[in-house]
């Protein structure tokens, strides 16, 4: 079905001064002209269309693989708080313009007490990032702190916190082509941050993961010396997509997993 053109508002005025058999030439040229380029637009369109899902399809791969040894409750005192946890902490953004959002934050509790958040950025179709020095800062002021307490507090009432000592972590998720890249990134920055990197043997339908640590800053470890034990250089089998359901609309966020998920 052809759409319906579109002609410019002051058309008649433009060919006023030509004769009429003209007009409808000029006309006939424009309709072919709009067609086509409609046609064009169109196709580009649905391809872009096309590869924004095939990006976000991976996205969510990635970030259900990630997740998978914790929701199973596969690392031991680690629990999945938020995805996309920013969209749950009212006020935020507002404070800090154009504030990016990380993709998870998980908890590690020991004996009843919060001792460490891991904020998780997946990167799964490049080794590109907005993450920098001043954003990690800014993450670990006591204005999106305090909130994120005030969200797992009253999700978990019984789960004592001390601001103060409660220490942040802070992670990017890739693929393993995209590691060479990744590294050399975060080291010429000097960013603090931990790379956890998927690699998918999609053959044996499984995945490896793989912890790297120290890659920009010394101090860029998990302080959780269990969690890289249980994690690094270890094969996970691979999960069908809809173990994980990671909403386009923010407003509907949910995990499905044996364990308890905090919102």
């Amino acid at each position: 079905m052809s759409p319906s053109i579109v002609y410019p508002e002051d058309i008649d005025k433009r060919l006023s001064e030509y004769f009429e058999r003209d007009r409808q030439k000029i006309k006939e040229k424009f309709d072919f002209l709009f067609n086509s380029k409609f046609k064009l637009i169109e196709d580009e369109v649905g391809k872009q269309l096309d590869r924004d899902i095939g990006d976000y399809e991976d996205h969510v791969e990635l970030l259900s693989l990630c997740l998978h040894p914790f929701l199973k409750i596969q690392v031991s005192n680690h629990e999945v708080f938020f995805i996309d946890p920013l969209y749950h902490l009212v006020n935020v953004e507002n404070k800090f313009e154009d504030l990016p959002t990380f993709d998870f934050i998980i908890g590690r509790a020991k004996s009843g007490i919060l001792d460490s958040l891991i904020f998780g950025e997946v990167k799964g179709q490049s080794s590109e990032h907005n993450i920098t020095e001043d954003l990690i800062k800014k993450y670990n002021s006591n204005v999106i702190k305090s909130q994120i307490i005030r969200y797992i507090s009253k999700a978990n009432p019984n789960l004592k916190i001390n601001p103060r000592e409660l220490k942040c972590e802070f992670v990017i998720v890739t693929k393993g082509f995209h590691e060479p890249e990744m590294v050399k990134s975060i080291r010429d920055k000097k960013l603090p941050l931990i790379l956890w990197i998927i690699t998918e043997e999609k053959r044996y339908n499984q995945y490896l993961f793989q912890i790297l640590e120290r890659v920009g800053d010394p101090g860029a470890a998990h302080d959780c010396r269990s969690l890289v034990g249980r994690l690094h250089d270890k094969k996970f089998d691979t999960i069908p997509m809809d173990f994980f359901t990671y909403s386009m609309d923010v407003s509907i966020t949910s995990v499905t997993a044996e364990t308890k998920v905090l919102f």
